[in-house]
């Protein structure tokens, strides 16, 4: 009897360890990727840039000032268009992803990068929800732009933990949508990382060309 509760002791003590572990990695994914009501928030201040930069084309020619604001806004618009993830960039951030892990000194074991799913994008919409939440919401010149990006890698935990600082300072709108850290072996040497997250994106809607 006293020889299984030595060998269980172990077994629990292990146990124990990796659920720190895990709960420890979940915790700073809460900082690496921002939560959706940032994006709403990035959501309408690109809005508003996009409006206030038509305006002050418009009154360019007039104000010295309204050219300077249009610079100012152009700006900053560019900027916001720079976090977001669409066609002309997704398997740029796919090739970073990969250089990442080889950095760190750690094995990269699988990563899928899924076709994107677009959909129209409404006032107080949710970007997370597979549809629009209402036809009665009000419309927005924007399509939404989703794609999954899955990513298995394996080696010393103190290596994965550098994947995820590294990814830590990426200002890409992503959210996690599934995380798992597991032992690769018996001796726990090595450790195991699946990561599932989501990225988005705003795409303006083309006009269609007049007959």
């Amino acid at each position: 009897m006293a020889a299984v509760e030595r060998k269980t002791r172990p077994n629990a003590r292990r146990r124990r360890l990796w659920i720190v572990i895990i709960l420890t990695c979940a915790i700073g994914l809460l900082v690496v990727w921002p939560a959706a009501d940032e994006y709403f928030a990035l959501r309408d201040h690109r809005a508003d840039l996009l409006q206030s930069l038509e305006e002050a084309r418009t009154d360019a020619e007039r104000l010295t000032a309204w050219r300077e604001l249009a610079s100012e806004r152009a700006l900053a618009l560019s900027e916001l268009d720079a976090r977001t993830v669409g066609d002309d960039n997704a398997y740029e951030l796919r090739n970073e992803l990969v250089e990442l892990v080889r950095r760190s000194a750690c094995s990269l074991r699988r990563i899928e990068l899924s076709p994107p799913a677009r959909r129209p994008w409404v006032n107080d919409d949710d970007p997370l929800a597979a549809a629009a939440p209402s036809r009665k919401a009000e419309a927005t010149p924007y399509t939404l732009r989703t794609q999954r990006i899955v990513i298995s890698a394996s080696g010393p935990l103190a290596n994965l933990q550098e994947v995820l600082a590294q990814l830590r300072n990426s200002d890409k709108l992503m959210h996690t949508r599934t995380f798992l850290l597991r032992p690769a072996d018996e001796a726990g040497k090595e450790v195991i990382m699946e990561l599932e997250v989501m990225v988005f994106g705003l795409e303006e809607n083309v006009k269609p060309a007049s007959a």
